[in-house]
């Protein structure tokens, strides 16, 4: 609900406008942080996937070579185990990389406004 001044002066106050003002340059700096920190993840991520995808090609390539070169049941299993116990430690490995590139972007751009110059220009005057 807002007040009328019944002399035709606004009843708001101008110092928190000028608070907000003084904020400003702080602020902007944190926010510029953290959008540096998340394009700079977005691209670390993208260049992870891409070196998983590529991996995983190259391994399932590889299964599908010796698949041809086997001569009984048993080679069959030990090559399909071998594959899969390295698709298991790849796709761990790969997810543990993908958690290390979100946290590095989370922590890069979260700054408390403290350690980005908390104080307002001026004393906030």
């Amino acid at each position: 609900m807002t007040k009328h001044s019944t002399n035709g002066q606004s009843s708001i106050p101008a110092a928190p406008w000028d608070a907000l003002t003084a904020w400003n340059g702080p602020i902007m700096a944190v926010f510029g942080q953290a959008g540096e920190a998340y394009a700079k993840g977005c691209i670390e991520w993208q260049q992870e996937l891409a070196r998983f995808i590529g991996e995983r090609l190259g391994e399932d390539q590889r299964a599908q070579q010796s698949f041809s070169k086997c001569r009984s049941f048993s080679d069959v299993a030990n090559v399909q185990q071998s594959w899969a116990l390295t698709a298991a430690k790849a796709y761990a490995e790969g997810a543990s990389n993908l958690t290390q590139i979100m946290s590095r972007c989370a922590q890069q751009g979260i700054t408390p406004l403290s350690d980005a110059g908390s104080k307002p220009p001026n004393g906030g005057k």
